[in-house]
């Protein structure tokens, strides 16, 4: 099964493991993420599920899709990324 996350960097800091060594780390805000449409392979060919990251105002949608986003009952969403399973 293939993972995946979508989320927007914060920003940077470090840790230090048990010998003192410094470790750099990235810090991701992986914030609530809905699926926006599930595909199969019956209808499109392959199976994926797609899901979307971050709130966006509805004036700034497109009116294509914004009918995506009414047909799934979701909120418009900033970033749409799909993941195959």
């Amino acid at each position: 099964m293939q993972k995946g996350i979508i989320g927007k960097k914060i920003g940077m800091t470090q840790i230090f493991d048990e010998q003192g060594n410094v470790i750099p780390v990235t810090v991701v805000e992986a914030g609530p993420c809905v699926v926006a449409q599930k595909k199969t392979v019956e209808n499109d060919g392959y199976a994926a599920i797609q899901m979307g990251y971050g709130d966006l105002k509805p004036h700034k949608v497109t009116k294509p899709m914004k009918g995506h986003f009414a047909k799934a009952d979701v909120a418009p969403k900033k970033t749409l990324r799909e993941f195959r399973v």
